[in-house]
């Protein structure tokens, strides 16, 4: 997974990053799912959050893009550490998704 973009937002507007996943198509969906779902569970109802995929015109593969409001971006960065925790805690288990997700968080 390769960090596009970034924005930390003020104010009212949303932090944002935009990534590019290295894999196919039905992969990449596959780890946003996987990411929505090991989210939700290492976040309580505080931190409302928008994790997506977007086409961009001309663009052959997506990008994803996770928005969240800057004062949950801590809570938001603990639950990816957990996630990753979990993932690497567990590795005999994982899925490509999560493999490629505990790989990205060792690279940043």
């Amino acid at each position: 997974m390769e960090t596009v973009d970034s924005r930390q937002g003020y104010g009212d507007e949303l932090a944002y990053t935009y990534f590019r996943f290295r894999g196919t198509t039905e992969e990449f969906l596959a780890f946003l799912q996987e990411l929505s779902a090991n989210l939700g569970t290492h976040l309580d109802s505080c931190c409302d959050y928008i994790l997506r995929a977007e086409w961009l015109a001309g663009a052959k593969e997506p990008i994803g893009q996770l928005l969240v409001r800057l004062d949950y971006v801590p809570r938001l960065a603990e639950a990816l550490l957990g996630v990753h925790q979990a993932v690497a805690g567990n590795a005999e288990h994982l899925t490509i998704a999560q493999r490629v997700a505990a790989a990205s968080l060792d690279r940043d």
